[in-house]
């Protein structure tokens, strides 16, 4: 089941509708957990029970979830940290490092039967039924006022909340469930990255991002978060092939001390912000992917 985006201004429609309810939304790895075989399987259909084996969800009966895999970091889902746990290798370390969480929001099967064709408000109650939450494994809680609920999301710095209709059936790949995001998602030009430090100081540190405009080419600010290791890699090998002494921006924004190493601007990456500010900065970058 997917979700479609819209506006905080949507939220005034539905918000007090009693057919709706209204989550948090996880910034972790979607994952299907069957509790019979205790297999996880990533939204793309990748097996990644070897990479969570913390994630044992505890039911009364046989029963096939669906959640967000998270990892927590001063209260709040952190992206970066879950895409550590992209790899099996060094999985004790990775466990203890960047612990995971399952918050349990759907049940599909029950015992053997598939429950999916029934409506949201039933299944909420089957899986409140058979569930058992302990320390590593949630069910997701929600609230009926999603106007509040997109408060809080904003007042913690949360990615945003999920909409769901209660009378709906679960269908795969339909988004009838709805997003309403704090952040932004925009297509930026890698023109440099800064130095590295600790384990990533043979690789490096942030991204260098720049905007293309009317004015031509604008600094927008870095991003050093949101990078798995195989990404980290690829990125350098391919940045490497295109380093270049001239700054690409009109004006410099570094000092001497601080200069990164320039790249001509061809690599298009996907970076998830929450607003620019007003010197047209981004706030609060990660990184999604490369286009």
């Amino acid at each position: 089941m997917l979700a479609r985006l819209e506006t905080p201004e949507w939220l005034k429609t539905v918000s007090g509708n009693p057919e709706w309810v209204f989550q948090v939304k996880y910034d972790g790895d979607r994952a299907i957990v069957d509790t019979k075989s205790g297999k996880i399987q990533s939204r793309s259909g990748k097996d990644k029970t070897a990479n969570f084996p913390e994630i044992v969800p505890k039911t009364l009966k046989p029963c096939i979830l669906d959640g967000e895999i998270v990892a927590y970091k001063n209260g709040k889902t952190d992206f970066n940290s879950i895409q550590h746990r992209s790899t099996s290798s060094d999985i004790q370390f990775r466990m203890a490092e960047y612990p995971a969480a399952y918050e349990v929001f759907d049940i599909l099967d029950l015992d053997g039967t598939d429950v999916s064709g029934y409506a949201l408000s039933y299944r909420m109650k089957l899986l409140q039924a058979v569930l058992v939450p302990d320390a590593t494994v949630h069910l997701a809680p929600y609230t009926t006022d999603g106007e509040l609920a997109f408060q809080n999301a904003t007042a913690n710095q949360l990615e945003g909340i999920m909409c769901k209709n209660l009378n709906t059936r679960y269908q795969q790949d339909r988004r009838e469930w709805v997003k309403v995001k704090l952040s932004q998602t925009d297509h930026f030009l890698v023109c440099g990255y800064t130095k590295g430090t600790g384990w990533r100081a043979s690789t490096f540190g942030a991204l260098v991002l720049g905007k293309m405009t009317d004015n031509g080419l604008v600094y927008v600010g870095e991003v050093g978060t949101g990078f798995n290791d195989m990404q980290i890699d690829q990125i350098i090998t391919t940045l490497r092939l295109s380093i270049n002494s001239l700054c690409p921006f009109a004006a410099n924004p570094y000092t001497f001390s601080q200069m990164p190493t320039w790249v001509t601007p061809a690599m298009t990456v996907i970076v998830k912000f929450l607003e620019y500010t007003n010197s047209g900065m981004l706030r609060f970058p990660a990184f999604k992917g490369v286009v």
